[in-house]
């Protein structure tokens, strides 16, 4: 590289023209592409099932195939791709351990809250509505704060991390990126498109006719590399081992951070409310453990491939996420920048979509119905949510232009996310899982946890670097607050052990690329027919409501002509969902369901979930039973 001292910076790969095809062409084309897929999706649907129930929720009726890839689309964000690389480039084999291990704990454990939505309260529409009827409106609007940050925070890395690369790549301005890969995905629902590209780069870097061509060959240039630029805090110096200091660092900031991208994320809930009873648990654990493959293969390729080769990426260029650019463009010229543009394209809109879901709900049934039109309709609920997906995009994108002009880059921002939103990570969980934590106990925790945290990220950066400034808080020791140390098995990679371990990220791969790829397609694989015929799609209905009720619910015989349903988990609020029968979440032409709305909740707020005393009628052709629900506080 003639003694270059950056590897961008000069004239861009790809023609300005390519970028603003991929960031304005392919975001009206899949817009389109969508709606095509929607409107046949809606051709067989009966028209009262076309709701704003459908729009937020899916009519709760996902399979666990398509959660699992609905995690996966979700939780591949820009970071995904270009902080992982970074990671492995800074610390070796340990950064993407780090990275998949510690951002795959959280989605695992989501799944454990998500079976307890499906217990306790399964006409929810956003996490925010339980802590409304649990603890009351300061409660609300406290979490409602922390909710909304999440999702900008989620929003800024991704808008940074792509405008980063298209802008290196192609040339195009980085204000105008900024704006319009928002925008861009407004019309658009993500259906994913990673998997293909994620299994080439591995087979290019380790099997290709590369300057590598080998896991023998990366882990030769590896060790020569050691001699001349030594990793600080690695043993030995060494990229080829996980004990690493720095590794270890990121690795515990990692997981601390990724609690709150999920935990305070609504679009994770979103999904959790989405899928089918049967199918939560099963979604996510399944998304959590597919996902680990791509910042695993990716991070462990491209990451590790521009350490051996020596590329002269600076530590700016690194933390912009503009490692992997860097090699798919030494290893595969033109091609492979493409690749990484549109890979990144598809993971920052698929992503970018998903926070924008979670706005529009936040903003429809915790700001507008709740503050502004407690008796708003399905019609007005759907287009509060459409002008607030507009409204997020406009505004992510000025975010994005500040933090840009404050010189903060996708690392910074990833690596102190957790400071921000972290102290929101128990209270919400606590809210579905420990009946006595009170509505003072939550705020008070939430706000005591942040204020200690940005103390201690201020101190840090001021005492042990001598000022506080971006580039001394995103230091280690500042965004971490600590330093810990673990002893591993194995401290050094060997030749083969390497080889091992590529092998296992390859191979993890393609099982990943099955689970979010074809299982969901065989899952459907009647619906799908049905479509294509031309036939009406079966509506769950029925079906899926006595699962609900029979699995969340002790079925007693009794001495009476009426069958007694007892401690239902079901939660009914006139502060949740205003009129909302079970006919308009499950409607069927057999069964229809009768609430009355006069006495809708009781119990208090703080301390226990309120519980429904509402009787139920249920009527079938030639038959009508009573059935009283007399489900117990909690």
């Amino acid at each position: 590289y003639d003694g270059r001292c950056s590897f961008f910076g000069g004239k861009p790969a790809l023609p300005e023209g390519l970028g603003w095809f991929i960031i304005l062409g392919l975001g009206t084309i899949f817009a389109i592409l969508t709606s095509i897929m929607v409107w046949i999706g809606n051709r067989g649907m009966e028209s009262e099932s076309a709701t704003s129930e459908h729009f937020t929720s899916a009519g709760r009726t996902i399979t666990a195939g398509l959660t699992a890839s609905d995690v996966v689309s979700k939780w591949t964000w820009a970071a995904t791709l270009l902080q992982s690389s970074n990671v492995a480039f800074q610390y070796g084999v340990s950064g993407p351990f780090w990275y998949a291990s510690g951002a795959t704990i959280q989605i695992i454990l989501f799944a454990i809250l998500a079976i307890e939505i499906k217990r306790k309260c399964p006409a929810i529409h956003t996490i925010l509505e339980i802590v409304l009827v649990r603890w009351g409106t300061a409660a609300h609007l406290t979490f409602l704060f922390f909710c909304l940050l999440t999702n900008l925070i989620v929003t800024a890395m991704l808008i940074l991390g792509g405008s980063a690369v298209i802008n290196a790549l192609t040339g195009v301005n980085t204000y105008a990126a900024c704006f319009i890969i928002p925008l861009s995905t407004v019309g658009y629902t993500a259906f994913g498109g990673l998997k293909g590209e994620t299994l080439f780069y591995p087979a290019a870097i380790y099997a290709g006719p590369s300057d590598l061509g080998s896991t023998d060959k990366v882990w030769e240039n590896l060790k020569a590399i050691t001699l001349k630029n030594p990793i600080t805090g690695n043993l030995h110096g060494s990229p080829l081992t996980i004990w690493s200091r720095g590794g270890l660092i990121f690795g515990i900031a990692n997981i601390i951070g990724n609690f709150g991208t999920v935990f305070v994320d609504q679009s994770y809930w979103q999904g959790a409310v989405a899928c089918k009873p049967s199918a939560t648990w099963k979604g996510y654990m399944l998304g959590g453990m597919a996902w680990f493959a791509i910042p695993f293969s990716m991070a462990t390729t491209l990451g590790l491939a521009a350490r051996a080769l020596d590329l002269p990426i600076t530590m700016s260029e690194a933390g912009s996420g503009l490692v992997p650019p860097a090699v798919a463009l030494h290893v595969m010229g033109q091609g492979g920048a493409f690749l990484i543009v549109l890979q990144l394209f598809l993971a920052v809109t698929s992503t970018a979509n998903s926070e924008q879901l979670a706005v529009a709900s936040l903003f429809a049934y915790d700001v507008y119905k709740r503050y502004f039109r407690p008796q708003a309709s399905g019609t007005d609920i759907i287009f509060v949510s459409r002008v607030a997906v507009l409204g997020w995009g406009i505004f992510s994108g000025v975010i994005a232009i500040i933090l840009f002009e404050l010189e903060i880059g996708l690392g910074w921002v990833y690596v102190a996310m957790g400071n921000f939103i972290g102290s929101a990570v128990f209270p919400l969980a606590a809210c579905l899982t420990w009946k006595d934590c009170s509505a003072t106990g939550a705020i008070c925790g939430a706000f005591a946890g942040l204020a200690a945290a940005m103390i201690t990220w201020l101190v840090i950066a001021d005492t042990y670097y001598g000022e506080v400034n971006v580039a001394n808080m995103g230091s280690d020791y500042a965004f971490l607050g600590g330093n810990l140390m673990a002893l591993f098995i194995s401290p050094m990679f060997t030749k083969s052990y390497f080889g091992f371990w590529v092998a296992i990220a390859f191979i993890w791969g393609h099982v990943a690329a099955i689970i979010t790829v074809i299982y969901p397609i065989w899952e459907v694989r009647q619906d799908i027919y049905d479509v294509l015929m031309g036939g009406k799609r079966h509506v769950p209905g029925t079906d899926t409501l006595f699962a609900l009720l029979l699995s969340s619910s002790s079925f007693l015989s009794s001495s009476s002509s009426s069958p007694t349903l007892s401690s239902s988990s079901f939660l009914y609020s006139s502060n949740l969902v205003h009129g909302l029968t079970l006919n308009q979440i499950n409607p069927s032409p057999k069964f229809r369901c009768t609430v009355s709305t006069s006495t809708l909740c009781t119990g208090q707020r703080s301390g226990r979930m309120c519980s429904p005393t509402t009787a139920s009628r249920w009527e079938r052709t030639g038959l009508s039973e009573a059935i009283a629900d007399d489900a117990a506080a909690g």
